[in-house]
This record gives C-alpha cells, structure tokens and sequence, in this order.
C-alpha cells in the first residue's frame, strides 16, 4: 500500500467518524495489510498539509474563527501520530 492509498482509505473511514490516531493504531496492527515506515511518514506529512492548509482557509473565510486552537491541537495529534510511526517496526515484506 502506497501513502496515497493510505490517504484514501483514511477518507474513507474518517467520513465516518474515525480520527487519525485510530485509524493509524489500525494501519499499524495490519488491518489494511502490510505497509512500511516509509509510507506512513509520507502519508502522516501529505495529510498534515492538507489538514492545516484546510485550517489556514477557514482563518481566512471566517473572521473570529479559533485557528490558533485547531492548529495546537492538530500539530499536537499528529506528534503523537509521529512517535507512534517511530516507534513502528515494519513488517519484512512491507
């Protein structure tokens, strides 16, 4: 599985109602097969700009809007996401 196909399966599950860490908790015992470190860490920093230029949007479109919080509290997400990923062993055949 490549980082997009990873990208397109979390779509999938967080259309309902899955977040990142779950998800990756998943990605990382197998549950949608083999996958190395590598594409993990690609996958974490393409999905980490899409979410935070998505937060940088919306602080543009609404005036008032808590950015400063969403942007704590994603960077916040995606270091524990990170150190899951480092602490990964991928499988051989990955």
């Amino acid at each position: 599985m490549d980082a997009d196909e990873l990208l397109e399966r979390y779509y999938d599950v967080a259309a309902e109602g899955t977040t990142l860490l779950p998800f990756l908790r998943d990605v990382l015992a197998g549950r949608y097969g083999s996958v190395d470190r590598t594409t993990l860490v690609r996958f974490l920093d393409r999905l980490e700009l899409i979410i935070l230029g998505n937060i940088d949007v919306k602080r543009e479109e609404v005036a008032g809007a808590d950015a400063d919080a969403a942007l704590e509290a994603t960077r916040a997400e995606f270091a524990q996401a990170r150190a899951l990923v480092a602490d990964f062993k991928s499988p051989p055949d990955a």
